[in-house]
């Protein structure tokens, strides 16, 4: 439970520098942000998003 919270808490002051919003538990729990890739192996192109922005970075 420790190394989960903690590695919420580390998202989520990611998140909230890169979006400029103060946000909560349970705005966290609820995002539908999917930051896995769709598919695993090693010899699939690995798709690099764009670098976040503040201010232009939105929260999903």
């Amino acid at each position: 439970m420790r190394v989960a919270e903690s590695t919420l808490t580390c998202i989520m002051g990611r998140e909230a520098a890169y979006s400029g919003l103060e946000l909560t538990w349970d705005m966290m729990l609820a995002s539908k942000q999917n930051l896995q890739p769709q598919a695993f192996g090693y010899d699939l192109p690995l798709n690099i998003p764009a670098r976040p922005v503040p201010g232009d970075y939105k929260f999903v």
